[in-house]
């Protein structure tokens, strides 16, 4: 029953404090090596300098508040993959319910941003006559490459903030009936969104080679 006990104990501890310090510790020394060895032909040397002495002070700051503020900053990280099963049954059933009383059901939420895009395309390229931007290496980046670059994002951004935002309400029977970590509600949503937002990102990869 002892022995029981504390291994229950131990595995809610998540990281120990030394190992967590000694993975930032070692992350910001990588880095602060591969700013202070990298060499910008093109730029002056006197700002780069200072641009080097300045990042490795925000790191070595940033490393200063993670050690202080440890335990402060390690709950979230640890209640999420403490209860990363939970998260991922949840967000599949959040992404499925949420479409299940449309027509088109799950393919309604690929095919509304598509239209989306193709509006905006067809309203600002063919009614405004938006003309495509040329780069400074002389390459022509056609219109719709640069909505589908923003568009995309920002539904992703959109959706995950606005569903996050009422995640506790959409979930109160959780949050009042039963003891829940209502920490792991906003990540439900923002996982959610990404179903979309990976079939997106791929839609876009398709049209910039579709453009060469």
């Amino acid at each position: 029953m002892q022995k029981t006990i504390t291994n229950d104990n131990a595995e809610h501890r998540g990281i120990p404090k030394r190992i967590g310090i000694s993975v930032v510790a070692i992350c910001s020394v990588i880095m602060m090596a591969v700013l202070v060895l990298h060499e910008n032909q093109f730029a002056d040397p006197q700002d780069e300098l200072i641009k080097k002495v300045i990042a490795c002070t925000i790191i070595l700051l940033a490393n200063i508040v993670f050690v202080l503020l440890y335990d402060k900053i390690t709950v979230l990280p640890v209640e999420l993959w403490q209860n990363r099963r939970l998260i991922w049954k949840l967000s599949k059933n959040d992404f499925k319910t949420r479409y299940a009383g449309s027509y088109l059901g799950i393919v309604w939420a690929f095919v509304q941003p598509v239209v989306t895009i193709l509006v905006y395309w067809f309203v600002f390229e063919k009614g405004f006559n938006a003309k495509a931007q040329i780069l400074s290496t002389g390459l022509e980046v056609p219109y719709v490459l640069h909505l589908t670059a923003g568009m995309v994002p920002w539904f992703f951004f959109n959706e995950a903030v606005m569903n996050g935002m009422t995640a506790l309400l959409e979930y109160n029977y959780l949050v009042k009936k039963v003891v829940f970590k209502i920490s792991i509600l906003p990540i439900i949503k923002i996982i959610a969104a990404c179903f979309i937002h990976i079939f997106f990102v791929c839609f876009m990869l398709v049209i910039c080679i579709g453009y060469g």
